[in-house]
């Protein structure tokens, strides 16, 4: 594929590394460049390929590569103030997983997933 999309990952726990892992994202254009996280049980993980780099890096990574989307994968305690970064950095899509409404610039898109939610409907979905 020609136009790959470069994509960086924030937040390294088991969304985080379900994305970078599912191989089915490369196939469709999406390469996944970086991976950031907090915890130190995380950085320095190898998850298909890629090191995890400590979220102090973040900011300087972000200004310093062109990224289409960055995959937003932390607590919603943190989520706005690392929305902000990226939105600074030069990100203009965001797929949040994180269980809060992201306040971004009209030209940033936000894709958010609510996993409960999703859930549930399936639950309601079931009942009718």
């Amino acid at each position: 594929m020609a136009n790959k999309l470069r994509v960086g990952i924030v937040g390294a726990g088991n969304i985080g590394r379900a994305v970078a892992n599912y191989a089915g994202f490369s196939r469709e254009g999406f390469n996944i460049q970086a991976i950031f996280d907090v915890s130190p049980a995380l950085v320095g993980i190898d998850v298909h390929a890629i090191l995890v780099q400590p979220m102090e890096k973040l900011e300087a990574w972000i200004t310093s590569h062109e990224v289409d989307i960055a995959v937003l994968s932390v607590p919603k305690g943190i989520a706005q103030d690392i929305a902000d970064t990226l939105v600074g950095g030069g990100v203009r899509a965001i797929w949040n997983f994180a269980p809060v409404r992201l306040q971004v610039p009209e030209y940033v898109i936000v894709q958010s997933e609510n996993l409960a939610v999703s859930l549930t409907s399936l639950r309601v979905h079931m009942k009718n």
